[in-house]
């Protein structure tokens, strides 16, 4: 079976990680501060939260738009300059499960439907509460998770900067386009930073309205 790494995690710890909370006056400001990928920006003069997407800073385009769904959930971040992760032990990011006749591949995004296990898809806000990805299929029965958080690699056909989002055409898998349906979800779940890998996370879903 084929197989998607998380990177870093061969030894069972994650190195240290920081998450720098920017704020920025203007356009200006926002392009000449030193942020990496992952690093939040606060625009003071609109009100807008940015995460840089690139780990460059020469145009907006390195940067993606956060919506103001997001705001409280940032914010909540921003009482401490740095966010700090070390020495998680590698269990808290991958985990094995056992369940009969599971059905997946590797690459599905599931969420839990009661306590089963069940491909993802956007066409509700319960369907669309992805907890992880399929990172291995040890058999018919077991399968290994990885959750949401980290730098997924293996994948093909990436486009770097691209977000790819929950689709709401085929259960467990991801895709550019953002759904567009009424009462469907909007679900970002990886920023691809190159062809093949990609940041997987899980951002608050956003229901169609128009």
């Amino acid at each position: 079976m084929p197989k998607i790494r998380v990177s870093n995690l061969e030894s069972g710890i994650v190195n240290q990680m920081t998450i720098d909370m920017f704020e920025a006056n203007n356009e200006s400001e926002q392009l000449a501060l030193n942020a990496e990928q992952g690093d939040y920006c606060k625009r003071l003069d609109t009100g807008d939260f940015y995460v840089n997407k690139t780990g460059t800073n020469n145009s907006m385009s390195d940067w993606e738009w956060l919506s103001k769904d997001h705001t409280s959930e940032i914010e909540a971040l921003s009482s401490s300059t740095d966010v700090k992760f070390s020495s998680l032990s590698a269990e808290n990011l991958k985990i094995s499960i056992n369940q009969s006749t599971h059905g997946f591949s590797v690459g599905n995004l599931l969420y839990l439907n009661s306590s089963t296990y069940t491909k993802a898809i956007a066409t509700s806000s319960e369907s669309s509460e992805i907890i992880g990805i399929v990172l291995d299929v040890i058999d018919a029965d077991n399968f290994v998770m990885c959750l949401p958080g980290s730098r997924i690699t293996g994948l093909t056909g990436l486009t770097a900067g691209s977000i790819y989002y929950l689709s709401d055409t085929t259960a467990g898998e991801m895709t550019t386009s953002e759904p567009t349906t009424f009462g469907y979800i909007s679900k970002p779940v990886l920023i691809a930073d190159s062809t093949t890998s990609g940041i997987f996370v899980n951002y608050r879903g956003i229901e169609v309205f128009n």
